[in-house]
């Protein structure tokens, strides 16, 4: 006669099989095919190509997002928009003068081509 299975053999056989499935993948991604892949694929980007952000609140987490964002390449802040002054003085001092600063989100250039 055949025993069920227990909640214990379940919970056993379902943890062999997700190390079993995450071995596979690791095993591609360590793979010299993905490698060559991941170092071979450099985007060219021309000036056509820029992404222009705004950043709505420069506090702690808009700063750092900021920062993540124009570090990548083609990525240029636009404008910055905060209720504090001090903010926006210190937006225009770490990111330069060319960028708008409002404390209005709604004063924000959202037209296509600017």
């Amino acid at each position: 006669m055949k025993t069920k299975p227990t909640r214990r053999q379940f919970i056993r056989q379902l943890g062999g099989s997700s190390l079993l499935l995450a071995a596979g993948s690791l095993q591609t991604l360590a793979s010299d095919e993905a490698e060559k892949h991941a170092i071979s694929s450099n985007p060219t980007i021309s000036q056509n190509d820029k992404i222009r952000v705004a950043t709505i609140g420069m506090g702690i987490m808009g700063n750092v997002d900021t920062d993540s964002a124009i570090k990548v390449p083609g990525v240029e802040l636009a404008a910055v928009c905060d209720l504090y002054t001090g903010r926006l003085t210190r937006a225009k001092e770490k990111y330069g003068k060319n960028i708008i600063t409002t404390r209005d989100y709604r004063e924000i250039p959202w037209q296509k081509g600017y």
